[in-house]
């Protein structure tokens, strides 16, 4: 069985905006959502040297924030799962939805 089949959400392919957040959202680093589900997303990155293994991933185009855990990574792509924490981001501020 491949990985696609071992997935829990199907996945959409997407070219968004997002960023990368942690150290208290005093880090921040740029990236792309290559494909994303309900339960995680790839995202593409210049670089994951000094990338934590959780973080918060802010993405404008859905007015979204989720927590995310990294779950594989190579030189320049990471996939993440999204833990049970979403935010909703409306005008900049963080929102916890249960």
């Amino acid at each position: 069985m491949n990985s696609v089949d071992a997935r829990k959400h199907p996945r959409q392919r997407k070219l968004l905006g997002a960023k990368s957040q942690f150290n208290g959202n005093c880090s921040v680093f740029d990236c792309v959502v290559r494909n994303i589900s309900e339960g995680g997303a790839q995202l593409k990155i210049e670089s994951i040297v000094g990338l934590p293994r959780n973080f918060k991933l802010y993405i404008p185009n859905l007015d979204e924030t989720h927590q995310c855990e990294v779950t594989w990574n190579s030189m320049n792509a990471v996939g993440v799962r999204f833990t049970n924490q979403r935010f909703t981001s409306p005008h900049g501020h963080l929102r916890l939805v249960q």
